[in-house]
Formats: C-alpha cells, structure tokens, sequence
C-alpha cells in the first residue's frame, strides 16, 4: 500500500522519460510534490514508531529469559548507535534519499530549493 502512495519517482533515468526533454522529468519524488512529502513523513515517522516496538519486543523477551551480561551489550549497542547518530547528522554525513536518487546537481527541482545545504 506505501508503494501506491508513495507516487511516481520521475526524474531523466526514469523509464518512460526521455533524457533530452525536461517535461517528461516530472514525478512526486523528482519534483518533492506534497504527495511526496507526505508520504516521506508518515514513512520516517512510522520507523521511529517500528523503533520503539522493537525495543519493547527486546525488553520483554530479557525479561523471559534473565541474562544481565546480554542486556548490557544491547543496550550499550543502543546507546552507542544513538550517539554515532547524532555525532554523523550534525556532522551533515545523513542519508539523504533526494540526492543519492537524482545526485547533487542543481539541475534537479529539490537541490534548487535547498541548494545551501
């Protein structure tokens, strides 16, 4: 079902698009329509929440079977993901699907809107 909301991903590698004429380009992920970026949202935000069940899955099946020595590695794993996290978006060195989809020129609509990053 995310797939169909997700719309049309466009651009001039899409499939029906020709390379040469830039009004076959146009899709919701090449052009960041408000589809798009609905989805993007609901989509991200719906993995922190995955995020969380998972952690619960994890917390209850230690509480089953208590084993202290393997608790402390996953969370100091946890933990030290977190902070990797952080260190690496405020460093700039994030994922960003935008551009490892259409590159980083400034041929593309979305670059020119954010094109101070």
């Amino acid at each position: 079902m995310g797939g169909w909301l997700r719309g049309k991903h466009g651009g001039k590698n899409y499939y029906s698009a020709d390379p040469n004429d830039p009004k076959t380009w146009f899709g919701d992920h090449y052009n960041m329509t408000p589809r798009r970026r609905t989805f993007e949202a609901y989509h991200k935000t719906a993995g922190y929440f995955v995020y969380f069940f998972a952690a619960g899955a994890v917390a209850s099946g230690m509480m089953q079977y208590p084993m202290p020595g393997l608790a402390t590695f996953i969370v100091t794993m946890v933990l030290i993901a977190f902070v990797v996290s952080v260190v690496l978006e405020y460093k700039g060195y994030r994922y960003d699907g935008y551009r490892a989809a259409h590159g980083y020129t400034m041929d593309a609509p979305f670059n020119k809107e954010r094109e101070f990053l």
